[in-house]
């Protein structure tokens, strides 16, 4: 078997990063020579020593790390000293996704990520290529037939299966989706939060002599002139730093997803997306576990959802890689599917929770919310005005138990639940891995019941709860689980 050596841009990355793990130390070694007012010739010869070694290994380490495939899999041999041999079977593969970094796009390298089921956070194998050899080996390891002994992992019925794709465009991101997506982030969201805890805190914070100038202002004092210049300088740094951060926010959205695209190739979902850093992700259908629709409180104005998926192999980068679609109209969610998620369709008729279980989602939303709150009021002079948020507590509460709901068709769960947003979880039905219910004191009362289903994550089970429900939901759900 012939075994071949990654890109040499390898041995350039592998010096760069070594020589980034010592540089602080060197750093502060030489500092430290220098102010002593010691000779640093000998300092120095050990610097380079050390740049020597870690080219030596360097060179060894690329020598060594060398890989080889073929239709069953890839092979690889690493290491300096001690030397290691690994076979990854192509059928054990779950994803192979290509990330092209903006200096690695001037040198036309890539980094090949290859992943298998229980892998961590980072990817098991990563390998230095040309973008052809990359994509090549993607093209191998990936091609259909490896779906030919996995036909009862596959969510595709076998009619659906047959049908040929046009290998276009389904879905790409304009600038203007991006922005929005930006401004209706969860960080935007902390960031008005941030704003009105330090507005609520300023009025402690500032000296009770710079409030008596203050209140002198109307004296024209240059005391109380200076007090106020202050205060407005203040202030407009405190805005400058909110508009700054949220452009910011903006900025690293429009580039972490810049021409964000979505394919569907066969049996795989092919992404796309990156300014700087390019990523391109392949996602087999058979692996994705579950779908949610996801509508925040923010996106709610702009009638937009964002689609996201829990599938093996695919979200371990933070933030965005469960994210199948960043931002989608609602009247467009039904050709989104129809082109990218052709199995589903997005048609659910609701049984919803028992408006017997109202108070349980009342308590459950305000009750920490009212503890603070009688705290703040006990504590602080005007702590009665916090108060005020909790109609905002008592709202969300409402409408979680009048979303929370069910479906049950023919190969799929649907659950329906708010946290803050609303989730719409689409589960084919041979992804459940558990079904289980609940019941507390309070519930029995009133023949209610919790229901969990639970699908396999990446690391662990992902679990999705309905609370409320009647217990005769739980019975359907058991028959058409097993078939009864």
């Amino acid at each position: 078997m012939k075994y071949n050596k990654q890109h040499p841009y390898f041995f350039i990355s592998k010096i760069i990063s070594s020589l980034k793990e010592y540089i602080i130390s060197l750093l502060i070694l030489i500092g430290a020579v220098i102010s002593k007012g010691k000779n640093g010739k000998i300092i120095f010869l050990a610097i380079a020593l050390i740049v020597l070694a870690t080219i030596v290994t360097t060179i060894i380490s690329w020598k060594n790390n060398v890989y080889s495939f073929d239709e069953s899999g890839i092979h690889m041999k690493e290491g300096v000293i001690s030397r290691k041999s690994r076979y990854i079977p192509k059928d054990k593969i779950h994803t192979l996704d290509i990330d092209s970094k903006f200096v690695q796009r001037l040198f036309g390298v890539v980094t090949l990520k290859i992943d298998t089921a229980g892998g961590g956070k980072e990817a098991e194998v990563r390998l230095i290529l040309s973008k052809k050899e990359a994509e090549n080996i993607r093209k191998i390891l990936f091609s259909d037939n490896i779906k030919q002994n996995q036909e009862a992992e596959s969510v595709i019925v076998e009619e659906k299966q047959e049908k040929v794709f046009d290998e276009s465009i389904k879905y790409k991101a304009s600038v203007t989706d991006l922005i929005i997506t930006a401004i209706t982030s969860k960080y935007i969201m902390g960031g008005m939060l941030f704003i009105f805890v330090l507005y609520d805190k300023i009025n402690n914070v500032i000296p009770k002599s710079f409030k008596s100038k203050m209140d002198n202002f109307e004296n024209k004092s240059a005391e109380s002139i200076m007090a106020y210049k202050s205060l407005q300088l203040i202030l407009v740094i405190i805005i400058a730093v909110v508009l700054i951060t949220f452009i910011i926010s903006i900025i690293t959205t429009v580039i972490t997803y810049y021409d964000f695209t979505i394919k569907r190739n066969g049996n795989k979902i092919s992404v796309t997306y990156g300014l700087f850093d390019k990523k391109s992700v392949i996602v087999p259908i058979y692996r994705i576990q579950s779908i949610s629709i996801v509508e925040g409180i923010l996106k709610k104005p702009f009638n937009a959802v964002s689609i996201n998926i829990e599938s093996i192999g695919y979200g371990k980068e933070k933030g965005e890689s469960t994210v199948l679609c960043p931002l989608l109209k609602k009247s467009k969610i039904d050709k989104f599917f129809a082109e990218v998620l052709t199995e589903i369709k997005p048609e659910f008729q609701f049984s919803y929770s028992s408006n017997k279980s109202i108070m349980g989602y009342l308590i459950r939303a305000s009750i920490i919310p009212v503890i603070i709150t009688i705290f703040i009021t006990y504590k602080f002079k005007y702590g009665f005005f916090s108060l005020l948020i909790l109609p905002f507590f008592f709202l969300l509460g409402y409408y979680r138990q009048r979303n929370a709901a069910i479906c049950i068709k023919e190969n799929e769960l649907i659950m329906q639940f708010r946290r803050l947003a609303k989730h719409i979880v689409i589960i084919p039905k041979k992804n459940i891995q558990s079904s289980t219910k609940s019941q507390n004191i309070f519930q029995k009362r009133n023949n209610l019941i919790n229901i969990k289903a639970a699908v396999q994550g990446e690391i662990a089970q992902t679990e999705y709860t309905i609370k409320g429900m009647n217990n005769e939901e739980f019975t359907k759900l058991q028959q058409w689980l097993f078939n009864i």
